[in-house]
């Protein structure tokens, strides 16, 4: 078991939260079921095509419920990715990481 969320303090004594996100409708469980025995929080967000509006309000509020001290990271695949880096392209709250794997677009770095 990982050393992972062992601090002293209680904000850092809870696990890291991960949000795994794919358009994959049959995402590979076990991938996630790996990162909790390593000691994240994972928990799986699934992206819905052509529901970009109700995706981009569960990214919004993805760290409502985090204590003080905590933050969160999304590792994202394919479409979903994409559409994770469009939407943070501007900084968001206690996200701490964003990993983007084959995403079908990359936005500007000039984005505003």
């Amino acid at each position: 078991m990982s050393s992972i969320g062992k601090g002293f303090l209680k904000f850092n004594s809870l696990p890291p939260r991960l949000h795994i996100t794919s358009n994959d409708t049959n995402f590979d469980h076990t991938f996630i079921h790996h990162l909790q025995q390593e000691g994240f929080d994972a928990t799986y967000l699934p992206y819905n095509n052509g529901r970009s509006k109700a995706y981009i309000n569960e990214l919004k509020h993805l760290a409502d419920d985090l204590e003080l001290g905590e933050s969160y990271g999304i590792i994202a695949f394919g479409e979903a990715a994409a559409e994770c880096l469009e939407f943070h392209a501007k900084p968001q709250p206690k996200l701490a990481a964003l990993v983007a794997y084959y995403p079908k677009n990359i936005p500007s770095p000039k984005t505003k």
